[in-house]
C-alpha cells in the first residue's frame, strides 16, 4: 500500500479489497484509509477470490485508468507515470510493463521478459498473447504481466473478471479484451516488483484448475468469433500445452502414489510429454523409491 500511495501521479485513487480476511488485514486498512483520503476500503463478507474482488474494485473505480496490485508485490514510484505516458504515446487501451522478480526473502531472481540494452516496446496480439501462455513450455507467461487497463476500454465492452475462475484469472480477462479488440502495448522496463512463494496457488499445477482452463478456452471460443487461420492455430497450440500439462500431471501423480506401471503407460501413449519427464521424472521417480523404501524397511 505504501508503494501504491507514493506513485509521482497525484491524482490516484487506491482500492484496498479485503477478501474476508481472518487476520488483521481490514483494520489495518481502515487505519491506512484514515490517514490517507486516496484510499477507499472494500470488504467482502465471503471469500469471493481473487476474480470477484478485481470486479468489486472494477465497480468502484472512479478513475481514467485501471491498474491490479496484488497484496504480496510493489510498483515503483514512477510507474503509474510511465505507463501513462506509454498509453499516450501509443494510443493504447492496456499497457503493462516488466516483472521484476523476487522471492519472499527478497532476493532479485531476475525479470519476465527479457531485458536489452535499450528499453523496448511490444505490441501484443491475440496470437501472440496465446502463444506466449504455454503453460510448462514458456521460459515466462505474458499472463504473468500485471496490466493497466482504459477504464473507458473497459466500461464501453462491459467488461469484468470470470468470478468462476481462481487461477489464470488475470490471462482470461487479457485475452478477453484484446479479443474485443483492445490495442495492447508493453514496455521492456520493469516498474512491477513480482513476489515468487512456492506456496502461492498460481506456482502450482492442479489437475483441477487445469481442467478449468481447458473448459474456460472453450468457452472463450465459442464466445467470440475466432477470425482468421492464425488465431486458430494459437488456440490450438494454446490448448495443446493444457492437454500436455494435464498428462504431465498425471505422470507425476501415479508416481507419488507408486503406480509405476500406470506412469509408464501414460509416457508410453502421450509422446509429448517426454521432454518434460527427461527434465522433471526421474528425479520425481528417484524420490519416490527412496520414501518407498524407507517404509518397507521401517516394518522389518
Amino acid at each position: 500500500m505504501r508503494s501504491a500511495c507514493a506513485q509521482t501521479v497525484d491524482d490516484i485513487e487506491v482500492i484496498i479489497v479485503d477478501d474476508a480476511s481472518s487476520d488483521g488485514t481490514a483494520a489495518l486498512a481502515k487505519d491506512l484509509a484514515a490517514r490517507d483520503p486516496r484510499i477507499k476500503v472494500l470488504s467482502n463478507e465471503s471469500n469471493k477470490g481473487p476474480s470477484g474482488s478485481r470486479n468489486k474494485g472494477i465497480r468502484a473505480a472512479e478513475g481514467e485508468w485501471l491498474a491490479v496490485l496484488d497484496a504480496d508485490d510493489e510498483i515503483a514510484p514512477e510507474r503509474s507515470q510511465a505507463l501513462l505516458d506509454l498509453a499516450a504515446a501509443s494510443s493504447a487501451d492496456i499497457v503493462a510493463d516488466n516483472l521484476r522478480l523476487e522471492r519472499s526473502d527478497g532476493k532479485y531472481v531476475g525479470s519476465g521478459l527479457v531485458q536489452k540494452k535499450r528499453p523496448y516496446a511490444l505490441v501484443v496480439s491475440p496470437e501472440l498473447y496465446l502463444r506466449q501462455n504455454r503453460i510448462l513450455k514458456d521460459r515466462f507467461q505474458l499472463g504473468y504481466l500485471k496490466p493497466m487497463y482504459s477504464m473507458a476500454f473497459l466500461r464501453k465492452e462491459n467488461l469484468f473478471y470470470d468470478e468462476r475462475i481462481r487461477i489464470g484469472e488475470d490471462f482470461d480477462f487479457c485475452l478477453r479484451a484484446l479479443l474485443q479488440n483492445a490495442r495492447f502495448v508493453i514496455t521492456s522496463e520493469p516498474f512491477y516488483t513480482y513476489s515468487i512463494r512456492e506456496a502461492s496457488l498460481s506456482s502450482k499445477l492442479m489437475r483441477e484448475s487445469l481442467e478449468t482452463l481447458i473448459a474456460r478456452s472453450q468457452e472463450v471460443r465459442g464466445a467470440y468469433p475466432v477470425h482468421g487461420e492464425s488465431l486458430k492455430k494459437a488456440f490450438d497450440e494454446y490448448d495443446h500445452f493444457l492437454y500436455r500439462a494435464l498428462a504431465f500431471d498425471s505422470f507425476v501423480s501415479d508416481l507419488k502414489r507408486g503406480a509405476f506401471s500406470m506412469a509408464l503407460r501414460t509416457a508410453l501413449h502421450q509422446t509429448e510429454i517426454w521432454d518434460l519427464i527427461v527434465q522433471n521424472g526421474p528425479a520425481a521417480f528417484y524420490k519416490r523409491v527412496r520414501k518407498l523404501r524407507g517404509r518397507s524397511g521401517s516394518h522389518r
